[in-house]
C-alpha cells in the first residue's frame, strides 16, 4: 500500500507563471505580452497576485500605495480576451475583502467567458490596514473565508439559492461552466493549513523551499487532505536566475508538488522582453510537446462537496 505521506513518484508537475500585474513592471504592455507567450510557448496557467488599497504607511516588499496593482478578475478577464488555452489563476485573492455573492458571480462570469480556464486561489489576508480601510472584518477574516466558499459554491451549483444572513431567494447565472470552480487556498499557518484541507480543492504555497514544502505536504495529509480524491499541492518559487529554473522545478516536483509557479522578475523589461524571457524559460523547461496534466480537471473535489 502507498503511504501518502511520502511523495509520489516523480512527473512533470502543472507549471504555471506569475503575470506582471503589480509593481514597477505592470503595464496593459507587459501583462498582455508575458500572457500571450505564456499561452503560445507551452505553460499551462496564469497567476495574478491580490491587493485591493494599500495603505500609504504600509511596505509592501518596497512598493508604495502609489504603484499600479491590476485588480485580478478584472486583469484574467482581460487576458482571457487574448489567450486561447491557458488557464486563469488567481494567487491568491483575499477573500475576506469581497463579499461573496459578488465575488461568485464575477469568478463565474470569468470561467464561462474564457470556456472554463478558471481556478479561484484565496486567502485570508495579512495586510490589517487594508481591511481598516474597507469596512471588512479583521478579528474573523479565517471564518469569513471558510463561509464565503461553502456560499460561492452553492450560489455556483443552484439556480435559485439564499444568501447568508438573508430570507430573500435569489439566482445568480450564469453559473460556471462545470458548475463549480477548483478553489486552492493559500497561507502557512496550522489555521490555513487546515481550512484548506477541510475546505479546499488544492493549497498553494509560497516562500518555502522543497524541504520545507515535503513538510508542509505532509503535514496537509495529516490534517485530512485527501490527494488520493484530487487534492493538489503546488508552490510559487521566486526565479532569480532563469538558467537553473529546471532544477528549481524539478526539486520541487521531488518534494511532491503538483504544480509549480513561477515568480519570475520582469522589471526595467519591455513586453517584448518579458515576452522574450517567457519563451526562454519554456524551452529550458521543454513546454512544447510536453505532455502534463491541465490544474483544472485534476482537481474535482469541488463537484463533490
Amino acid at each position: 500500500m502507498i503511504d501518502d505521506r511520502t511523495p509520489p513518484p516523480v512527473r512533470v508537475p502543472h507549471i504555471g507563471i506569475k503575470l506582471p500585474n503589480w509593481g514597477t513592471s505592470a503595464s496593459p504592455e507587459s501583462i498582455s505580452a508575458v500572457a500571450r507567450a505564456a499561452d503560445r510557448s507551452g505553460f499551462d496557467s496564469l497567476w495574478v497576485s491580490d491587493h485591493v488599497a494599500i495603505p500609504s504607511d504600509a511596505d509592501l516588499m518596497g512598493v508604495d500605495s502609489t504603484t499600479a496593482f491590476y485588480e485580478v478578475l478584472t486583469t484574467l478577464g482581460y487576458v482571457g480576451a487574448l489567450t486561447d488555452r491557458i488557464q486563469l489563476a488567481t494567487g491568491v485573492l483575499v477573500g475576506p475583502l469581497r463579499e461573496s455573492v459578488l465575488l461568485a458571480k464575477q469568478v463565474a462570469t470569468v470561467d464561462r467567458l474564457t470556456s472554463g480556464r478558471m481556478v479561484l486561489g484565496m486567502g485570508a489576508g495579512w495586510l490589517q490596514g487594508e481591511f481598516d480601510a474597507l469596512g471588512r472584518d479583521w478579528s474573523g477574516r479565517g471564518r469569513a473565508l471558510g463561509d464565503s466558499i461553502v456560499d460561492m459554491r452553492e450560489a455556483w451549483r443552484c439556480e435559485q439559492f439564499v444568501p447568508r444572513g438573508t430570507s430573500t431567494s435569489v439566482g445568480s447565472a450564469p453559473r460556471p461552466v462545470r458548475d463549480s470552480v477548483p478553489v486552492v487556498l493559500g497561507g502557512n499557518s496550522t489555521a490555513a493549513l487546515a481550512r484548506a484541507a477541510r475546505l479546499a480543492d488544492g493549497w498553494y504555497g509560497a516562500n518555502l523551499t522543497p524541504d520545507e514544502f515535503a513538510s508542509t505536504r505532509a503535514t496537509l495529509i495529516e490534517l485530512g487532505a485527501d490527494v488520493p480524491s484530487g487534492f493538489r499541492m503546488g508552490i510559487k518559487p521566486k526565479v532569480v536566475h532563469r538558467a537553473v529554473v529546471g532544477e528549481t522545478v524539478a526539486a520541487y516536483a521531488h518534494a511532491g508538488a503538483d504544480f509549480v509557479v513561477l515568480d519570475v522578475e520582469f522589471s526595467g523589461m519591455s513586453g517584448d522582453e518579458s515576452a522574450g524571457a517567457v519563451v526562454e524559460l519554456a524551452e529550458k523547461l521543454q513546454l512544447s510537446g510536453t505532455a502534463r496534466e491541465p490544474l483544472e480537471p485534476i482537481m474535482r473535489r469541488s463537484d463533490d462537496r
